[in-house]
């Protein structure tokens, strides 16, 4: 249960009917049953969803679901618009798999950064 955590949607595009009219209920009211159970359950959860295709996720989507998904929209560019980001995400990942092993992190030069 994700009960005080995020829940993540990948691509909700492709949620099927049943299933969005299941999650606009729980967005609603908090509340939902497991898969074969008959008690409802209260969770308190941050929700995030994700498309590539937003009038693809409009054209699909429940209306109401749609309206309450779209309140809070943030865009974000891709990666290849965002080229003076990638020493920053090289150096985190770098860091980030170094510690664990208890290796010294590898730096790159600017030319090796250049070609990514």
């Amino acid at each position: 249960m994700v009960n005080n955590g995020t829940l993540i949607i990948k691509n909700i595009e492709n949620m099927s009917a049943n299933t969005q009219e299941s999650f606009l209920k729980f967005l609603e009211t908090g509340n939902f049953r497991r898969l074969g159970g008959s008690e409802y359950i209260h969770a308190n959860v941050r929700v995030i969803v994700t498309t590539t295709d937003i009038s693809l996720m409009q054209e699909r989507l429940n209306q109401r679901l749609f309206h309450i998904l779209g309140a809070y929209k943030l865009e974000i560019p891709p990666l290849r618009d965002r080229k003076e980001d990638i020493p920053s995400l090289i150096e985190h990942f770098v860091d980030k798999t170094s510690k664990p092993r208890h290796i010294q992190a590898k730096k790159f030069s600017k030319a090796a950064t250049n070609k990514i």
